[in-house]
Order: structure tokens, then sequence, then C-alpha cells
């Protein structure tokens, strides 16, 4: 579970800092479902210029490992949208005992 809401705090953040909806009047949406596959989280954003991707370690200075956190905690993670709105998407598989 922490994983998750690491990754759940990073996709926010990245929503606030990097789309419109870190504007005034902003908003954006996070959604979770769980089954017996395990987590999937959504966090959806009203867009902004550029596209989510990772980025290469030796441009990070204090900040720009949001992605990174994201890729390393998640099974996997992508996105979907266009410049007024996006969507990503980061699974967990279920634990198994």
């Amino acid at each position: 579970m922490d994983d998750v809401l690491l990754v759940l705090d990073e996709l926010a953040v990245n929503a606030i800092r990097h789309t419109a909806s870190g504007r005034p009047g902003g908003r954006f949406t996070v959604d979770v479902n769980m089954d017996v596959a395990g987590v999937i989280v959504y966090v959806t954003d009203q867009g902004g210029p550029g596209e989510p991707c990772l980025r290469d370690m030796a441009e990070l200075a204090e900040g720009g490992r949001g992605l990174l956190t994201v890729d390393a905690l998640a099974a996997t993670w992508s996105w979907t949208g266009t410049p007024e709105a996006r969507t990503v998407r980061a699974t967990f598989p279920a634990q198994r005992d």
C-alpha cells in the first residue's frame, strides 16, 4: 500500500506542477481500482504542453524524479490523452502470500 500511495502522490504533484490543473480553478481526479489481479490508479489532469516522460538521470537537478519514482515502484505505467486532458495509469499486481 505504501508504494501505491507514494505513486499517487507523485502523479498528483505532477498534475499540479506540469499541467493546467495547477492553475487557478484547475482540478484533477484520482481513481483507484482494486480486483484480484491488483491495484490500478489513474490520475486525470487538464493537460499541458509536454508529454509525461522519464528524464535522464544526468539531467536531474533538485526535481524531476516523479516519474522515475513511478517507474521504479509500479509494475507498469502509461498515459493517454491530448494537450487538453490526459490520464496517467499505474498498475500494481496483487501480493501473493
